[in-house]
């Protein structure tokens, strides 16, 4: 009996979901469910006009009332107008969005090479066999990001001895 009862409700309410939305679409697209011959012709005659428009761009705008929907006639917009604005505004808000993401992967991709270097324990050993006004050399021409991933690597002794090459205010601003 709950089983039949259970199939019962169902029913009812696939048959309700169903109704709402063929109403639903009714409402959203009534040009759907125009019966007969009368549709294409509408259509055929709408995009002849529109096609005689592009064609004749010299045509005084009486014309081009007299062939306008019913709908742009009386002042209000067309569902395709409205289709239309609506995808062009959220064009625009993918667009934004899209700039955003791209100054957002600038960003990681910025970050992400300096802190890519996972191998930073050999280069600090590769700098600290080498004759610290070498080093000093090498080292100058690295940001100081870079530079304080080596240094804090290299033993105390060796690595005073590179910093005391390089400029005294980069090599504050690298110890700080």
């Amino acid at each position: 009996m709950k089983n039949i009862l259970i199939i019962a409700g169902c029913s009812v309410a696939s048959f309700l979901v169903l109704l709402l939305l063929g109403v639903g679409l009714v409402y959203m697209k009534p040009d759907w469910f125009v019966h007969g011959t009368v549709a294409p012709t509408i259509a055929a005659d709408s995009l002849k006009s529109k096609a005689d428009t592009v064609a004749n761009p010299k045509r005084d705008s009486t014309q081009v009332a007299s062939t306008a929907k019913p709908q742009e006639r009386s002042g209000q917009p067309s569902a395709d107008t409205a289709f239309v604005s609506t995808l062009s505004e959220k064009n625009r808000s993918l667009a934004s969005a899209l700039d955003s993401l791209k100054r957002i992967s600038q960003i990681a991709n910025v970050k992400s090479d300096t802190s890519s270097r996972s191998d930073w324990k050999s280069t600090a050993k590769l700098i600290e066999t080498m004759d610290p006004e070498e080093a000093g050399k090498i080292l100058k021409r690295m940001s100081d990001s870079e530079v304080k991933q080596v240094i804090t690597k290299v033993k105390k002794k060796q690595a005073g001895k590179i910093l005391a090459n390089l400029d005294p205010d980069r090599a504050a601003r690298i110890l700080r």
